[in-house]
């Protein structure tokens, strides 16, 4: 049984056939301890990683890395990896804001960018324990529940990447956002890399005119209560965060861009 995000219990490393697609064989769920590693060599001696660091790291992994609109031509994605022809891969990153970004995150166009490109590391990663490689996007992948879960693991990792262990001492909806703010990178690296370093983390930014919008991994019991204190404590743009149990919102009416 699969668990709240859609992932495989540990235990099952069982191959799968979708439709008339090859038989593949999908990897257990990564520990806190794997991430961790993976980030470190990322990372080598830095706590965490810049921009210009992070092309370093795309050099090391044969990552081309190219800006340009894609939201339009992909249905809203804001990166896309795909496998070069004569090896090595094309990261093409969309560094404009999501409608949400507009609204209620302060990071710049380059931290927006550094936090997608380290996503992408991460599929390329996951796509060394698949027995079809260099296959990060393919129909019968995104067809299946665990590509949720591979969205959820590369957040994470990107999280770590950017942030690193100082996350782990945020309490506080309002800790987080400056936070983010100070490093300039998403509220979404500080949640992940929060959900890492601390159990049942998870946030989420409520804008009156669009919704909601989850930071991080937010479970089927997170959602009702981090939207109750949300609307609570706002009624313009607000960010709820949980964080071992604790709950805690921060009203921000200076993100609210018109």
């Amino acid at each position: 049984m699969w668990d709240k995000f859609g992932r495989p219990p540990t235990h099952l490393a069982a191959s799968e056939t979708f439709g008339s697609q090859p038989e593949i064989t999908f990897w257990a769920p990564p520990s806190k301890s794997q991430l961790l590693e993976v980030t470190s060599e990322w990372k080598g001696v830095h706590s965490r990683l810049t921009w210009e660091e992070l092309l370093d790291v795309a050099t090391s992994l044969q990552v081309k890395v190219s800006h340009e609109d894609i939201k339009t031509s992909l249905k809203g994605a804001q990166a896309k990896l795909a496998p070069r022809p004569k090896g090595g891969w094309s990261a093409h990153i969309d560094p404009d804001p999501t409608p949400f970004e507009q609204k209620a995150d302060t990071c710049s166009p380059t931290g927006r960018s550094a936090f997608r490109l380290a996503h992408e590391f991460g599929h390329i990663y996951f796509s060394d324990r698949r027995t079809i490689p260099h296959t990060p996007v393919n129909s019968y992948w995104h067809a299946s529940p665990y590509n949720s879960a591979e969205e959820e693991y590369c957040d994470q990792l990107a999280g770590l990447a950017l942030v690193g262990p100082e996350a782990a001492h945020c309490e506080t909806a309002a800790e987080v956002v400056y936070a983010a703010q100070e490093l300039d990178v998403p509220v979404a690296a500080m949640i992940n890399a929060l959900s890492v370093y601390r159990e049942h983390a998870a946030g989420l930014f409520h804008v009156p005119t669009l919704g909601y919008e989850p930071q991080g991994p937010v479970g089927f019991w997170d959602a009702p209560v981090l939207r109750e204190a949300v609307d609570s404590c706002t009624d313009g743009v607000g960010f709820s965060l949980r964080v071992d149990g604790k709950i805690s919102s921060i009203e921000l009416p200076s993100y609210a861009a018109e």
